[in-house]
């Protein structure tokens, strides 16, 4: 997808953050954009923004989690912009916890949102893309979590994962279309998706082990300075989508390290398989 001017995109999770920052640079690209999210007031006030500067953007009130509210936003989309060129599945939540203590309730937000947010998006609106047969995108938001491990978060952990593979798996299957599709990994951003989890918690009795406590309260830390600004991932997801790149990593070197860390230790044990194959045959 090389042409943005004059074209529909839909950002999910666009209220704040990371989606925001998207919705905001793809209107400076002359995109019509429509802005998901389910916090109405702080959708209401991104769409008030970036209209007193010129965008042609609307609110539309959505439940990623829920396949019927994502439908509805797609109906909405092409109501108000005609064929949608880019659809960014941006939604997403964080919840600590370790993977033998962490709730079944948690277990079930971050999947609804992180997961199934996507599993909706791409039910909803690939079939309307493909059928136009226009250059298009999917530009789905995973995380440097996708691609390596991390205590005490084992959810989010693991739907991050999901959300690279369905990526990867999506992308095989419109390989012969017009279809382009990017999978967005960034590090630590400077976002409210830790705030929002400190709202969430107040007053609950959060039943977890003290180095849960413990590592929720240093990524929390607002005096952090090992984070991305929204715009800059947001700056480096664009440039994907121009290159038609399936991987956007956005994360500091010493994530990038520990990424390489880890596909080394798989590449050891596969030419460890090699050598046992080459001793039995």
């Amino acid at each position: 997808m090389d042409r943005f001017e004059g074209r529909a995109a839909v950002v999910t999770g666009a209220a704040s953050g990371v989606g925001l920052a998207l919705a905001s640079a793809l209107t400076e690209l002359d995109m019509k954009v429509v802005l998901a999210d389910r916090d109405e007031g702080a959708l209401a006030t991104a769409c008030d923004d970036l209209t007193t500067r010129g965008a042609e953007v609307v609110p539309v009130a959505t439940d990623v989690s829920q396949l019927e509210s994502v439908e509805r936003l797609a109906d909405a989309a092409e109501a108000a912009f005609g064929p949608v060129h880019l659809l960014v599945n941006n939604a997403g939540i964080l919840r600590p916890g370790s993977t033998w203590e962490q709730p079944i309730d948690d277990w079930d937000a971050v999947f609804g949102v992180n997961v199934f947010g996507i599993v909706h998006g791409l039910r909803a609106f690939v079939p309307r893309m493909l059928a136009h047969g226009d250059p298009c995108h999917v530009l789905n938001t995973a995380s440097v979590g996708g691609l390596l491990a991390s205590p005490y978060m084992a959810g989010y952990i693991a739907s991050k994962h999901a959300a690279v593979a369905i990526s990867e798996c999506l992308a095989i299957e419109v390989a012969d279309t017009p279809m382009g599709v990017t999978v967005l990994c960034p590090g630590g951003v400077a976002t409210s998706i830790y705030q929002r989890e400190i709202e969430r918690r107040a007053g609950q009795d959060n039943v977890e082990s003290a180095a849960t406590t413990a590592w929720f309260d240093s990524m929390a830390a607002p005096d952090r300075d090992d984070q991305a600004t929204p715009d800059e991932v947001a700056a480096a997801a664009i440039a994907a989508i121009r290159a038609d790149r399936l991987y956007a990593p956005t994360f500091n070197a010493a994530m990038r390290s520990t990424v390489r860390n880890r596909l080394a230790a798989i590449s050891d044990a596969l030419d460890e398989m090699d050598e046992l194959g080459a001793r039995s045959t």
